[in-house]
């Protein structure tokens, strides 16, 4: 099983999930992907489970999203398609957030959730 989790940032963008990936895992492996799209080369998943070097695959990402409506990933029986969110947000959850964080501004604390803009996220 491989499971790709990763942010696309300087030093994850070379990181490919294709064919010389999928070649080297065990006949029939599963593969989940729900970290950035642009990591996964949709064709080359396409042929390995078409093939049966993949088993089965869980999508939430994609290069494009979402992806068009012809996209074969849709409808491949090995393939299953989910939304990509990392959690469900409800307003009190957000608002108490941002409460927090004004407060903790105003009193020089460190913010919860800062961008790490060196780290490209």
């Amino acid at each position: 099983m491989v499971v790709c989790l990763l942010s696309l940032t300087v030093s994850t963008r070379g990181i490919l999930l294709s064919a010389k990936l999928f070649g080297k895992l065990n006949r029939g492996a599963y593969l989940i992907h729900v970290g950035r799209g642009d990591h996964l080369v949709a064709d080359d998943l396409h042929a390995a489970l078409d093939d049966g070097v993949l088993g089965d695959a869980l999508l939430g990402v994609f290069a494009c999203e979402p992806p068009p409506s012809d996209d074969p990933l849709w409808l491949h029986e090995k393939v299953i398609v989910t939304p990509h969110i990392a959690a469900i947000s409800t307003s009190e959850t957000v608002a108490e957030q941002i409460v927090a964080n004004v407060r903790s501004l105003r009193t020089g604390d460190a913010l919860n959730n800062l961008v790490q803009r060196d780290r490209g996220y």
